[in-house]
């Protein structure tokens, strides 16, 4: 290895300490230099800030996230150090400059560590602010060809430890060599004042074996080091290199005093998952509890690493010694508190061949009926009929609803097709004034909770069974009475305002639907309606549950509703130029994430939920077809009409959504996606989605929207029955009209024929203008 690592480039210019304690000399490296040592003062001083620094390591709880000895990137270090700050770190680990140390320490009050391997660069660090130093990060120098001997890291750690008496030191134990050399350096550096010793383990950069097996498979050489070097010296060891927040708590069992993470975060390019990344690993060491946070159930894991010894290749070098030294015993490792539910089991069908347990520890199961929200009754309004059932049997068949319009003369628009309902029957649902008078929007959502609550067994006088103080409606729309609103202008134009119908206004607003369902029903419980573009019917469903976790309500009836499928609102969307244009083959227009996608094709009806608590439902017997696990909104705050095309509103959703349904992204294996066929948004959410779930193999992903169109504000509603129907039946709809899928869309899209597959957890994803974000989560009833 060339020298000139070891060689300083310049002579350092002569340092004060007057802004680090720490920095007891800092003057030229040669050894003949004199220098002036600080009095008892500073000597105390500079012990507290050393034990400061070093204590969750004594503690065994230290998690250092590491920005990269040569990363440089202003931007990408002040992410990393946010992330650590905001997610939970104990300490941040950056490259050694006085100006990323500035910058570092103008964003958080953790210890700031800086690596090198050039001990004259340590303290013009220190004087800027760092704590801490670390002989490391020797990937980039790797990379070049380049390796270190026991001898040069052992000149660099004395050559340090002569400038920085009384900094605190870390020192990495290269992987390069044998394990026995690791063990018989790290004994040496204990004995030159090293404070801590880091183990690297080498790189899996692509294991053999998929989910946990993998993680472990990656993680098992750090964690082979990290086992037997912690019992040959008495000083904290560091476990770095390939860790997760599945394998992190095993380094803690196998003897390491913390962890370290670098490329997991730093790579991530995004704060927000940044941010997620380090408070998952954070949890999953019971960081939180050691703030006084609740204390975690602890599991086994061993038998997947006897796997991994039983199956390894045989290797030429000296690594495989660290499988044979880990598996002496077994590693016990907390789960994350976040997840609070067990995976749940479907009760109403027959298991498919698909485990959970390979890839993701179980998580706490919620167990206060009060606070779980179950689904029970769905009533819908579509293209294909007002029955539930039949709606998902044309969806599993793959059948189109995109037809020419008739409804009114569409000959002169660029776009002249819709999912238009046609047939549409509201006899015994809608009485007769109203249905004559109302607007579509209206009717359909009456004849959709009508049709939930029959499916909730309350149809009729069984409502009345019910508290109907504790019960509330919240069903929104995007546009609302759009039919009434176009009629009224058009007889203000035409015949003056005497002629506008006094039901004018209330049937235009869009918290008309709640309040006429309300009305009819006689519910007094909490009843507005929400109107957030195409994601109103998840926002509903989102804060129709936190009534009932509250305690405000005992049941909802939820979901959404549209009807704007009329000159004014296929003239609005054709001037937003955000639909399709293939007139000549309307059943095909509709394809999401194929590359010759043009626009959205618009779609109309309504999807109801009736949610309860779980003590609700028990107390009436009431069927349970699902349950809500949980959801989230957020606003992307960045363009009217278009997403943000690094998804970050989205992912920043998801993770949110998934945190507050207490699952793991490991245990998602179902995403009904917003997907509506434009240029943008389709690869927008898929980019979202990659950044919240690292292994896509697990995933499938499909589109409703592909055979029924875009319904706007019901597009939720209708989706959120699709995604529990592929859950209680087994069977996943395809997305139709793939015919050249993006090369980014590394998904299982179930393109064009329906496939089995057993839900564990289902999200269903809907965005809508204004960057209005939402994501609810569903899985099977488990008793």
């Amino acid at each position: 290895m060339s020298s000139a690592i070891f060689t300083p480039v310049s002579t350092p210019k002569f340092l004060k300490p007057n802004q680090n304690p720490l920095l007891q000399i800092v003057s030229s490296p040669f050894p003949k230099q004199k220098v002036s040592c600080a009095g008892t003062t500073t000597r105390a001083l500079l012990s507290t800030t050393k034990e400061t620094v070093l204590r969750d390591f004594h503690q065994k709880r230290a998690l250092k996230i590491i920005s990269g000895l040569q990363n440089f990137d202003r931007d990408n270090v002040a992410s990393v150090v946010t992330a650590a700050d905001k997610g939970g770190a104990t300490h941040v680990d950056i490259a050694c400059d006085p100006e990323l140390v500035k910058l570092a320490t103008s964003l958080t009050a953790l210890p700031v560590c800086v690596s090198s391997v050039d001990p004259a660069a340590f303290p013009a660090a220190i004087e800027a602010g760092a704590l801490m130093v670390e002989i490391g990060n020797y990937d980039s120098f790797y990379e070049k060809g380049l390796t270190f001997s026991p001898e040069q890291i052992l000149s660099l750690t004395k050559e340090t430890r002569r400038i920085l008496p009384s900094v605190a030191l870390s020192v990495t134990v290269p992987h390069t060599l044998s394990l026995p050399d690791q063990i018989k350096l790290a004994e040496q550096l204990e004995q030159e004042g090293v404070d801590i010793i880091q183990t690297e383990g080498g790189k899996c950069s692509n294991p053999s074996k998929a989910g946990i097996l993998g993680l472990i498979e990656k993680a098992s050489p750090t964690l082979a080091a990290a086992y037997s070097i912690s019992r040959a010296v008495r000083i904290p060891v560091m476990c770095s290199s390939g860790l997760s927040s599945v394998t992190a708590p095993m380094a803690i069992t196998a003897g390491a005093s913390g962890v370290g993470v670098g490329s997991a975060v730093n790579k991530l390019n995004d704060l927000v998952a940044m941010i997620a990344e380090v408070r998952s690993l954070a949890e999953s060491l019971n960081l939180s509890a050691a703030k006084g946070g609740n204390t975690l159930q602890s599991c086994l894991i061993f038998s997947c690493l006897i796997i991994m010894k039983r199956e390894s290749k045989p290797s030429t070098d000296h690594r495989p010694q660290h499988r044979h030294i880990i598996l002496i015993e077994p590693y016990s490792y907390h789960a994350s508190p976040p997840l609070r539910r067990s995976p749940p089991l479907r009760n109403n069908t027959k298991r498919l061949p698909f485990s959970i347990s390979a890839t993701v520890a179980a998580p706490k199961r919620e167990s206060d009926p009060k606070k779980r929200v179950v689904i029970t009754g769905m009533g819908i309004v579509s293209v294909f009929g007002n029955d539930v059932d039949a709606y998902y049997e044309k969806l599993l068949a793959g059948e189109s609803g995109i037809t020419p319009i008739d409804r009114f003369d569409a000959s002169k628009f660029p776009t002249r097709f819709a999912g238009q309902i046609r047939g549409f029957e509201s006899e015994g649902y809608v009485d007769g004034k109203n249905d004559r008078r109302s607007d579509d929007c209206l009717r359909y959502s009456v004849v959709a909770a009508k049709k939930a609550l029959e499916d909730a067994g309350l149809g009729g006088d069984s409502l009345d069974k019910i508290n109907k103080h504790r019960a509330g409606v919240l069903v929104g729309s995007a546009m609302g009475g759009v039919t009434i609103f176009s009629d009224g202008v058009q007889a203000l134009f035409d015949r003056g305002y005497r002629k506008i119908s006094p039901f004018f206004v209330p049937y235009v607003m869009t918290s008309m639907a709640s309040a006429f369902l309300a009305i009819d029903l006689g519910l007094m419980g909490p009843t507005y309606s929400i109107s957030t573009a195409c994601a109103t019917s998840n926002y509903c469903f989102y804060a129709a549950a936190n009534h009932i976790l509250r305690g405000q309500a005992d049941m909802m009836i939820a979901g959404g509703t549209e009807a704007a499928i009329l000159p004014i609102g296929l003239g609005g969307f054709v001037a937003c130029r955000a639909l399709s244009q293939r007139n000549d083959d309307p059943k095909t227009a509709s394809r999401p994430w194929d590359q010759d996608r043009d626009g959205f094709v618009m779609g109309e009806g309504a999807g109801v939920l009736v949610m309860e608590s779980l003590e609700h439902a028990m107390k009436r017997d009431a069927p349970i077809i699902a349950e809500y696990l949980g959801g989230a909104v957020n606003c992307d705050a960045y363009h009217m009409t278009d997403p943000r095309a690094d998804g970050l509103g989205v992912c920043s959703c998801i993770q949110s959504a998934l945190q507050d349904a207490g699952v793991s992204p490991e245990e998602v294996n179902y995403i009904n996606a917003h997907a509506t066929s434009t240029v943008i948004g389709d690869l927008a959410e898929v980019n979202a989605i990659k950044k919240v779930f690292k292994n896509t193999s697990e995933i499938k992903i499909n589109a409703t929207k592909s055979m029924i169109g875009h319904c706007l504000g019901a597009a939720g509603g209708l989706e959120a029955i699709a995604t529990v129907k592929a859950i209680t039946t087994g069977w996943l709809h395809p997305t139709i009209n793939q015919f050249n899928l993006e090369p980014s869309v590394e998904f299982d899209t179930v393109a064009n024929k329906k496939k089995q597959h057993e839900i564990n957890v289902g999200i269903s994803n809907s965005f809508g203008f204004g960057g209005h974000n939402s994501v609810v989560a569903f899985s099977a009833f488990e008793p």
